[in-house]
């Protein structure tokens, strides 16, 4: 769920020089391998974007072997867990977030972006599509479409404007949707304490 803790704002200026940021639990389903075929791909193209993998999980020593294989220790950094303080900053100096999940809920890590107003790209999974507009979202596995979002994310000031003011925009919205959410569910519960006594 959007965090109500977490009340920063973006930078401006992280949009042109920071990172690209990964938060996700490192297992197969959430993606990290797409990424860094992502990554791989703009690599050849001449594009070399600093990427940080913020989690853990059974699956670490095989990314870390992922890493070396395509030797993109340089370029990803695998930072491990980190105190919610210190996501929250690395989310905030992001020039964007990015999760590639294969299979997803509603993902904590593209709500609580978006709550900052940080530019965010995700596969299209779960509830992803009642967040995210279909511009910032990419089929799930289709790692050339990734890169493409990225790309034009790197390369274009304008784009990357664009999709700051949009992703603050949406998260808005799924905090006013989330709201509203949380009344209806009370008025209902209140409907069911407050109901007479059935004979």
């Amino acid at each position: 769920m959007v965090s109500t803790e977490w009340g920063g704002q973006h930078s401006p200026d992280a949009l042109s020089s920071g990172p690209v940021v990964y938060v996700a639990s490192l297992q197969h389903f959430k993606g990290h391998a797409d990424l860094l075929t992502a990554i791989d791909i703009l690599r050849d193209e001449g594009l070399r974007p600093h990427v940080r993998l913020i989690g853990d999980g059974p699956h670490e020593a095989e990314i870390r072997r992922d890493l070396t294989k395509r030797d993109l220790q340089s370029q990803v950094a695998l930072e491990g867990w980190l105190p919610r303080e210190e996501v929250e900053e690395a989310v905030l100096s992001a020039t964007c977030v990015v999760l590639a999940s294969r299979t997803e809920g509603m993902p904590r890590s593209v709500l609580e972006a978006l709550s900052l107003g940080t530019p965010t790209y995700a596969s299209a999974v779960g509830g992803v599509s009642e967040v995210l507009p279909a511009d910032q979202s990419f089929a799930p596995g289709d790692c050339q479409a990734l890169a493409d979002l990225l790309r034009w994310h790197l390369t274009d000031p304008q784009r990357r404007a664009s999709v700051a003011a949009a992703s603050e925009e949406a998260g808005r919205a799924a905090s006013r949707r989330r709201a509203r959410s949380r009344e209806q569910w009370q008025e209902a519960l209140d409907v069911v304490l407050h109901a007479p006594p059935v004979d």
